[in-house]
């Protein structure tokens, strides 16, 4: 099929003046006139509001943080110098502790929410400045506190410890600073600074800047607003993954659901993350103003792009004109309409089309007719099964008759539940109350669950097994009585990772039903369906209120093979070729 020139269906004589393209090509066209001065104009919007909102706060929050850790490095600075200072007073020699305790309470006042103790390596505490000096101090118990001592009293060096509980303080970050007589550690003045005091330090310069402090286990120390429930508690998997390095950003949306956005910087005196933050609500005020901008550019880019496709759609719609009286005077000329456009130029083609289409329609009846024969074959095939079945467990000819036309009916209501859908499928709690209408009015069966289309198949074996439940509740169990019912229940269950349906019949104020010697034929009939045809499984308990069964069938025995609902959603999911093969 020729598309050169446009003279594929009209023929080689007529000469094409101009070469034709798709219309695709012309639509292309139209929608980029229209589209480009839009696009342009929101792209300059976009970067320049883009552009400034990212310096703006990438500057603003880098200032934040390391306003922060410098202030936190600055003031443990100082307070280790004080310390130490304290650490070399003579009345440690002399055992002057009373005088120790009053200079060690003027620096700990000259530091935010802070104590100083003096203790021994192995924890015993001589007097902390949290407490008046003639009162007993409990040993510091926790590990990480002395941790810290023994590696301090080691080294004989300043020692700084993440967040740690004890008797000084209830939590606190200590300075630990070992007091050395005769190259021996003799004691250690412990500095300790509550989460209080380590959030004022860091919000000194900027009190109103949200900031976090973590230490080096991943714990928060201390945070701006809710810093009393906030501390000790393990930072956030985002907090935690995004600041492994010595400084960054990133954003994160805290349980509240208020995204913030965060710079961070790592401490070089005590490997700490100090991040401060920016919500993004604060950042939507100047939106509104870029919107503003960007809507005035929009709607001149707009009218401009109105003003093209207006006068190329007077370009294109001419040839489209022409066609259309072509197509109404039918004994036109063909060869003389010159569009330019490939599409209309092969117009002609749609008679080629019709002609297909008939072909389709009649190889579309055939297999229909192919696929009715096939249905009638297997639908004759389970009869005879029924038949063969009921005749091998039949006494008598009536009892025969009895039970094959009682099985037939099964067959019957579960094909009628199909009819509605094309032979394709049924709805598993409309199967299921035309089976059982026969055998008792509806208020008499509570039927609850979750909506399941069934295949052809699926429908008529379920079918035939709740035919079989209905119909022996009828003769000896809890509809042939006054004040019986029946409760059928069914969920989608998962089973080592395989969905299955789950049904449940249950007679309720039946007689009670007692376990027969040997099963009969209704049951050897639905244990054949649940568990030869479906490879599912039967359980029946035999209760004072009647016969309860439980029914578990795989997910895929009973819907389209091909679509089989995976995982926790219902959603169906494609099977592979491999898949399907090995079914």
């Amino acid at each position: 099929m020729s598309h050169n020139g446009g003279a594929g269906f009209f023929g080689g004589r007529t000469r094409v003046l101009r070469r034709s393209v798709s219309i695709r090509i012309h639509l292309a066209i139209f929608t980029l006139l229209v589209a480009l001065p839009l696009l342009a104009a929101g792209l300059v919007a976009a970067r320049i509001y883009a552009n400034s909102e990212r310096e703006a706060l990438t500057a603003q929050t880098q200032d934040i943080a390391a306003d922060a850790t410098a202030a936190l490095d600055q003031e443990l600075n100082r307070a280790r110098l004080a310390v130490q200072v304290l650490a070399a007073s003579e009345g440690i020699a002399e055992a002057r502790f009373e005088q120790l305790y009053a200079r060690a309470k003027q620096v700990a006042e000259s530091i935010p929410d802070s104590a100083i103790a003096m203790r021994r390596p192995g924890g015993e505490t001589i007097f902390a400045t949290s407490q008046p000096y003639n009162q007993a101090v409990q040993p510091e118990t926790d590990p990480r506190l002395l941790a810290t001592d023994k590696l301090s009293a080691d080294k004989r060096v300043p020692v700084i410890s993440d967040l740690v509980g004890g008797k000084m303080l209830p939590s606190f970050v200590a300075l630990d600073v070992p007091v050395v007589s005769f190259n021996r550690t003799e004691f250690i003045l412990t500095l300790g600074i509550s989460p209080k005091g380590v959030l004022d330090i860091v919000t000194a310069r900027r009190a109103q800047a949200p900031i976090t402090v973590t230490d080096n286990n991943d714990r928060v120390i201390a945070k701006s607003g809710n810093n009393a429930s906030a501390s000790g508690q393990k930072a956030s998997d985002t907090f935690i993954r995004e600041t492994q390095g010595q400084a960054g950003s990133f954003t994160d949306t805290p349980a509240d659901g208020a995204a913030v956005f965060n710079v961070y910087r790592r401490s070089e005196m005590t490997g700490w993350r100090i991040a401060a933050g920016i919500p993004v609500s604060e950042l939507e005020a100047p939106l509104q103003d870029a919107l503003n901008t960007l809507m005035i550019i929009a709607g001149a880019g707009l009218l401009l792009s109105l003003v093209l496709a207006f006068l190329y759609g007077r370009i294109i719609t001419k040839p489209l004109r022409a066609v259309r009286a072509f197509a109404v005077a039918q004994d036109g000329d063909a060869r003389a309409v010159r569009t330019g456009i490939s599409e209309l130029d092969h117009a002609a083609g749609a008679l080629m089309r019709a002609s297909i289409a008939r072909t389709d329609s009649t190889v579309a009846r055939s297999r229909m007719l192919d696929e009715m024969n096939r249905r009638m074959h297997n639908m004759l095939g389970i009869v005879r099964a029924i038949a063969d079945q009921t005749r091998q467990r039949a006494m008598s000819l009536d009892q025969f008759g009895a039970s094959f036309s009682g099985r037939l009916a099964a067959f019957e209501k579960s094909h009628h539940a199909l009819g509605d859908r094309a032979w394709q499928g049924g709805d598993l709690k409309g199967l299921i109350a035309q089976c059982c209408e026969p055998f008792g009015e509806a208020a008499r069966f509570d039927l609850s669950g979750p909506a399941i289309e069934l295949t052809q198949k699926a429908a008529v074996g379920v079918g035939m097994v709740v035919h079989e439940l209905a119909g022996n509740a009828a003769k000896f169990g809890a509809l042939g009585r006054d004040g019986g019912s029946v409760k059928v229940t069914w969920d989608i269950p998962a089973e080592d990772s395989l969905r299955i349906l789950r049904l449940k019949w249950e007679e309720v104020n039946g007689p009670p039903a007692g376990a027969p010697r040997k099963e009969g034929f209704g049951t050897v009939l639905m244990r054949a369906i649940v568990e030869g045809d479906f490879g599912g499984r039967l359980e029946t308990f035999y209760t004072r209120d009647g016969l309860h069964s439980i029914i578990c069938i795989p997910m895929d025995a009973l819907v389209d093979p091909s679509i089989v609902p995976q995982g926790g959603d219902d959603k169906p999911v494609k099977k592979s070729k491999k898949q399907k093969e090995k079914r």
